[in-house]
C-alpha cells in the first residue's frame, strides 16, 4: 500500500516546490511587467494567446499598422454595383417603353454614386488593426493585433521593459 506522505526534497529538483500531491514548477525570478486578456509579459517570458516566446529569443520588437477594408463598405459598394446592373437590364428593355430610359439613367447614376461613394469612404476611413511585430530566429512574427494602438503601444512598452530586465538579470 502506498503511503500518502508528498516525496521527499530532491537536489535535482530545484525551482520545484512541492505539494501534498506532487511537484509544481515555480517562477524563479520572473516579474510580471504587462498583463491584459491573453497577453502576458514576463522578464523572461512574453504569452499572447497560446503561444510564448522566451524573451531572450527576441531580438527586437515593433509595432506597425495596417489598413483594413471594412465589411460595410464592400456591401455598399455589391450594392452600387447591383444598382448599375439593374439599370442595364432596364436599358435592354427601353425599346418597349420610352419611360424606362429615364430611370435606367437615374438607377445606372444612383449606383454609380454609391460605389463611388463606398469608394472613397474607404480611403478616408479605412479600418487600422495595429500589430506587435516580434523579430525572432527563425523571421518576424506577428505576435499580436488589435484596433487598439494604445493597447500595442503598452504591450510593446513591457516586451522592452522585459528586455532590459532580462539583461540585468544575466
Amino acid at each position: 500500500m502506498k503511503s500518502l506522505e508528498p516525496p521527499r526534497h530532491h537536489p535535482s529538483l530545484e525551482g520545484l516546490e512541492q505539494h501534498p500531491w506532487g511537484y509544481k514548477l515555480c517562477a524563479m525570478a520572473q516579474q510580471l511587467l504587462f498583463e491584459s486578456g491573453d497577453v502576458r509579459i514576463t522578464s523572461s517570458i512574453a504569452q499572447f494567446g497560446g503561444t510564448s516566446y522566451q524573451i531572450a529569443n527576441i531580438g527586437s520588437v515593433r509595432a506597425g499598422m495596417y489598413k483594413t477594408r471594412r465589411p460595410i463598405v464592400i456591401m455598399i459598394f455589391i450594392l452600387g454595383l447591383v444598382f448599375l446592373i439593374a439599370a442595364f437590364a432596364d436599358r435592354t428593355l427601353e425599346i418597349a417603353a420610352a419611360g424606362l430610359a429615364f430611370r435606367s439613367a437615374e438607377l445606372a447614376l444612383s449606383g454609380v454614386a454609391i460605389m463611388v461613394g463606398a469608394g472613397l469612404f474607404q480611403l478616408i476611413c479605412p479600418r487600422r488593426n495595429y500589430t506587435l511585430i516580434l523579430k525572432t530566429s527563425s523571421g518576424d512574427v506577428q505576435a499580436f493585433t488589435s484596433r487598439k494602438k494604445e493597447l500595442v503601444v503598452k504591450v510593446k512598452q513591457a516586451v522592452e521593459q522585459a528586455f532590459i530586465a532580462s539583461r540585468a538579470n544575466t
